[in-house]
């Protein structure tokens, strides 16, 4: 592999990096962030972005960070305002379900993977959450017939 000269303006930080390096010295280093770049770059020309949440289970003092890549599909707010639901497709083609109430702290007390958008509307858990939200298990139906409708119009046939 040839070698390409890269220019660092910043002495401290090229020491700094050096040290931390580790046996793969700053090549490894300057890979894998290049690796990174790219891959986000690509993600992002893709109409993806990275998504990171904060959650804290109803009843439970443990939070749990929650990160993917992909995009929101559909967010509705619920129960006049003060609850959120949003849909998102990853990156792999799975779909997360966030639920949060509206406050300064953007903390969710609920979220979950799912293989297919049907599996959504049939979390018996997310119903029982649901509960008084008439019009929240209609809303995830409709989300699953507009990805529906979206998905078909995207297939080209030859």
């Amino acid at each position: 592999m040839p070698n390409k000269t890269i220019y660092i303006k910043d002495e401290t930080l090229w020491q700094n990096a050096k040290k931390f390096a580790g046996k793969g010295g700053l090549s490894e280093v300057i890979t894998d962030a290049l690796r990174r770049f790219v891959a986000d770059s690509e993600a992002k020309a893709a109409g993806q972005e990275t998504f990171r949440f904060v959650v804290q289970f109803r009843g439970d003092d443990d939070f749990a960070r929650v990160a993917f890549r992909g995009r929101l599909l559909e967010s509705k707010d619920l129960d006049s305002g003060s609850l959120n639901a949003s849909v998102y497709e990853t990156q792999g083609g799975s779909f997360v379900l966030v639920l949060g109430e509206e406050g300064p702290y953007n903390v969710s007390f609920h979220y979950a993977k799912y293989e297919t958008l049907k599996e959504i509307a049939q979390d018996s858990e997310l119903l029982e959450l649901l509960r008084s939200e008439s019009d929240a298990v209609s809303w995830i139906n409709d989300v699953a017939i507009k990805r529906a409708e979206e998905a078909s119009a995207e297939i080209w046939i030859d």
